[in-house]
């Protein structure tokens, strides 16, 4: 779900005519971020602008 609310942004903002991409990232997850990283790299060869929005999930009927 929150993928795919990332890729709703996305095509949102490409229709305004912005060049932008969606890459989903675990930053619990040394191996996400390497992934990333190589992706980067490869794909842009550098970053000009990162927007990194990270969030919690709380489980509203969790009674811990």
């Amino acid at each position: 779900m929150i993928e795919s609310k990332g890729k709703d942004a996305v095509r949102k903002l490409q229709y305004e005519g912005l060049d932008v991409v969606f890459y989903s990232l675990d930053i619990t997850d040394e191996q996400s971020i390497k992934r990333l990283a190589g992706w980067v790299e490869r794909t842009f060869n550098r970053i000009d602008i990162l927007i990194n929005n990270a969030a919690i999930n709380i489980d509203e009927d969790c009674t811990a």
